[in-house]
């Protein structure tokens, strides 16, 4: 194994546990059902990672859409081996910056444990808002 394929093997590693951690004192199914994500809402997940959030939105919006976008390969592939993904689950490995949507297309844009990586936070807002339909909501933390 090369040395940059250990770096990213190790990074998957490190993200699995992470996640894993966060999962014991957060609960993403009953965060995305209090803050009103439905079963056909159409949802953009920026910065999707290992699919934490990807998973409990894609069980959630079950009769809708999910479209999570990463730059980060390997996380993208982890996530489409994960059962339950591939009904309603669209991978998008591009930075979110440059992603092409109709206006006015989804209900929701979640951005989570990403934004501060963002270069242009003014630019991507207005970009992304442009995405949501008249009463869609963004959340990001």
């Amino acid at each position: 194994m090369k040395s940059s394929d250990q770096q990213v093997s190790a990074k998957l590693v490190l993200a699995r546990l992470l996640y894993w951690w966060r999962g014991l004192f957060e609960d993403p199914v009953q965060l995305f059902i209090r803050v009103g994500v439905e079963s056909t809402d159409s949802v953009l997940e920026i910065g999707c990672a290992i699919g934490f959030y990807t998973t409990a939105l894609a069980q959630i919006a079950s009769n809708g859409r999910v479209l999570a976008v990463d730059t980060w390969e390997e996380g993208i592939a982890f996530i489409g081996r994960r059962p339950g993904n591939e009904q309603n689950v669209e991978l998008i490995c591009m930075d979110a910056e440059l992603l092409e949507l109709p206006s006015s297309s989804l209900d929701k844009v979640v951005c989570f444990d990403t934004f501060h990586e963002v270069p242009d936070h003014e630019r991507a807002l207005e970009r992304w808002v442009t995405f949501l339909k008249k009463r869609g909501k963004f959340y990001f933390r």
